[in-house]
């Protein structure tokens, strides 16, 4: 591995644009993979991802470390050789050095002062995450106090810096490090939180824990050997404010009351729908009582009926109030059921259904299924009443 050779990006995470060379464009299957002398583009690694931006105004949609070292930016367009304006993507820059630096200070605190050591970390287009190595997830009092801890730093601003130390220094350095890649030569870049954290990190950062502004956590979750933590730092803390602000208006005009009232005024809410479902299911009965009636009263041996607005489970409790009395083909919202006894369903079942282009089977006296749109429901009831069966069937 050649020694390490740190870009602009990683010596100046504020600079967004300047005047870069481009040395080679070569096509890389239906992208192209554009090298530059120096870059102020980040290249995925450590767990933060790529910087988005333009080179000469043509987009980079990823940005890699060749095996050689060097830095391969991939666009979607050639890109002329000689002298070209690089331009960075901001706001997805300095996302992600919130995220990146909020982990450090995090991981550092968790370490320290919880016994929580870190043993991964994510950073993603929505949320980040960190591992923890721990026998038990961590309680909500261990988080509050954990969230609390790093608040408080951030209040502090302390300084965050980078350094690079020889190989031979790394050793004897009290720092957090996962270990380098192998067979890695030169030095080592160091990434400092003032009186927190030390430790080993090629990524872009804020310049002090105050730009962090804030960070709050996710619902942490159990996983093999440890817990993952999701977090939220900065611009991405602000924007889910916006975002509960936004919906608590939309929730007080719809419930007509305070965000205050929000859980009393649902649990009402709840508790009428519990009583509206029972009374709903009182009628239903009631209703499929009436119609079973109906159905007894027909002097005819097949009964086909279109229940529009009724499921399979109701079309059931009118067969089993039926039972074998009658040849029932009743068709509800999108389904069918064909209910008698098991000899004639058997051969008339399958009618129904080639009738109805519809999907279905069944045994035992019943045979139901799905009924597609556009379905000629008209045309199969009107087949289906022209039926004549024998109930007495060995």
């Amino acid at each position: 591995m050649p020694a390490l050779t740190l870009t602009l990006a990683q010596r100046d995470a504020y600079r967004r644009t300047f005047i870069g060379e481009v040395v080679a464009c070569e096509a890389i299957g239906r992208q192209f993979g554009v090298r530059l002398r120096d870059t102020i583009l980040y290249a995925a690694g450590g767990g933060q991802p790529a910087d988005h931006g333009t080179i000469g105004g043509v987009d980079v949609v990823d940005v890699v470390r060749a095996d050689d070292g060097s830095i391969v930016h991939v666009t979607a367009q050639p890109v002329v050789c000689g002298e070209a304006e690089v331009v960075v993507d901001w706001a997805r820059r300095y996302d992600h050095m919130q995220q990146h630096s909020a982990q450090h200070l995090i991981t550092a605190i968790a370490d320290d002062e919880f016994g929580l050591p870190t043993i991964s970390f994510h950073l993603g287009a929505d949320y980040s995450a960190i591992e923890f190595g721990c026998d038990a997830t961590p309680t909500d009092d261990t988080l509050a106090a954990l969230v609390r801890r790093a608040n408080e730093e951030i209040r502090a601003c302390r300084a965050i810096g980078w350094r690079t130390v020889p190989l031979s220094e790394y050793g004897s350095l009290d720092l957090r490090s996962r270990g380098l890649p192998d067979g890695h030569q030169g030095e080592v870049r160091l990434v400092e939180i003032d009186g927190i954290d030390l430790n080993t990190c090629g990524g872009t950062h804020v310049a002090n824990t105050g730009e962090l502004q804030v960070v709050r956590f996710g619902r942490i979750e159990k996983t093999t050997g440890g817990a993952r933590l999701p977090y939220f730092a900065g611009g991405r803390v602000l924007a889910q404010i916006d975002e509960w602000t936004s919906r608590d208006g939309e929730l007080a005009e719809l419930l007509t009351c305070s965000p205050s009232d929000f859980v009393a005024s649902v649990t009402k809410l709840q508790g009428q729908n519990k009583e509206l479902a029972r009374a709903g299911r009182v009628l239903r009965a009631e209703l499929a009582g009436r119609i079973s009636g109906d159905i007894l009263r027909c002097q005819t041996a097949v009964v086909a009926l279109h229940l529009d607005d009724d499921d399979v489970a109701f079309l059931n409790t009118i067969a089993n109030e039926v039972a074998d009395a009658k040849l029932l083909i009743l068709i509800g919202r999108g389904v069918f059921l064909v209910a008698g006894p098991a000899p004639i369903v058997e051969v008339v079942g399958p009618q129904v259904r080639d009738k109805l282009g519809a999907r279905g089977g069944g045994r035992g006296g019943r045979f139901q299924g799905k009924v597609p749109a556009g379905a000629d429901i008209d045309g199969a009831l009107t087949w289906a009443n022209a039926l004549t069966v024998d109930l007495e069937v060995s």
